[in-house]
Order: structure tokens, then sequence, then C-alpha cells
């Protein structure tokens, strides 16, 4: 009985944060941001400094200084690579320092 009673609350638990965008937003994933010293053409890829170069999705912001940065995992190392202003490649290491959270609105 305990179990259908469980299973029961865990439904409707589960339709109220369906129901409610509100809710569903605030169970995001935190995002986060980096600010770059010189402006960027262009963003090719944004990757985790491990072995494996993890891949990560971001978004370059109007500015083109600021990157947003889904699905980071606080404290790891990134590796940027960019076409710089004047179109020559660059890459850059970014260290968790660096790296800010976005506060939900």
């Amino acid at each position: 009985m305990r179990e259908i009673i469980g299973l029961i609350l865990y439904l409707l638990a589960a339709q109220m944060i369906i129901a409610q965008p509100e809710l569903r937003k605030n169970l995001a994933l935190p995002q986060y941001q980096i600010f770059l010293k010189q402006p960027v053409q262009k963003i090719t890829s944004v990757t985790f400094n491990d072995s494996a170069m993890t891949p990560l999705k971001f978004r370059l912001e109007k500015n083109r200084q600021q990157i947003i940065l889904e699905g980071y995992q606080r404290g790891r190392t990134l590796t940027i690579h960019t076409i710089n202003e004047y179109g020559e490649p660059e890459e850059i290491f970014q260290t968790p320092c660096y790296i800010d959270p976005i506060p939900p609105s």
C-alpha cells in the first residue's frame, strides 16, 4: 500500500513540474560566463582541458567578448579556440577562477 501511495505522490509531483514552466526553469543546469580581454570574430570550439578534449555548448554574445557556457562543470579548466579580431586563429586557456556563474533570473 505504501508503494502505491508513494508512486501516486511521485507522479503528482512530476506532473506539477511539467505543468509549471517556471519550476522547470529553476531546475535547469546553471549557466556560466567568461569575459575575454579582446573581442573575437568567432569561436570555433570550447572544450574541457582533459585528455578527451570533451566539447562544451557555448554561445558568443553580441559584444563578442562574453561567452555563455552550458553544461560547464565547476572547477575545470577550458580551452577556447577562437578567430581573433585580426582573422588569426588563437587558443585561450581559461582557468576556473575566471569562469563566473550567471545568477538565475
